[in-house]
């Protein structure tokens, strides 16, 4: 799996990578149709998902730095990831990560800083986001201990996540 350094990349290798990134997602955890967390009868559809975190044997003891595209910064758990998805495949970006206390956190582009998920989730590390044909939304994340943990956003509108529960 590739990681992005804190410098900029151009975006024409940032697609490639996300391209790249999203084959690697794991197939296990993928929905289906008739998958009872999703509650949606809807199919997935692609979308261009990346994890961002430090590069490969940098040091890292208690939390690092993250700026998103609209230079909103979040302070991240060592050793975790921020997850960025567009999902409207224009570059709408919203990223998501996880904060040194375990709250999951997310920025998009109004949102003018990061901003703590609806329904107090705690978590381990970011798994991977899906969308559906239908509109809805959906992200993962591992909590160790318990597994795998979902949010879904079934109006597709990034401002209506449901409970988190497991996926």
């Amino acid at each position: 799996m590739k990681f992005r350094s804190l410098a900029r990349m151009p975006a024409a290798i940032l697609t490639l990578a996300g391209a790249l990134l999203a084959n690697a997602g794991p197939a296990a955890a993928q929905p289906t149709t008739t998958d009872t967390a999703a509650q949606t009868t809807a199919t997935t559809v692609p979308i261009d998902v990346q994890l961002f975190g430090l590069r490969p044997g940098t040091a890292c003891t208690t939390d690092w730095v993250f700026g998103d595209n609209w230079n909103h910064t979040g302070t991240f758990k060592c050793g975790t990831k921020v997850m960025q998805v567009d999902w409207t495949g224009t570059g709408g970006y919203e990223y998501f990560g996880i904060a040194p206390d375990r709250t999951i956190w997310h920025s998009w582009a109004s949102s003018r800083s990061y901003v703590v998920m609806p329904n107090n989730g705690r978590a381990d590390a970011m798994n991977w986001a899906w969308k559906y044909s239908d509109g809805t939304r959906r992200v993962s994340v591992y909590v160790s201990g318990s597994g795998y943990w979902c949010s879904t956003d079934y109006a597709g509108d990034g401002y209506s996540w449901k409970s988190w529960v497991r996926c």
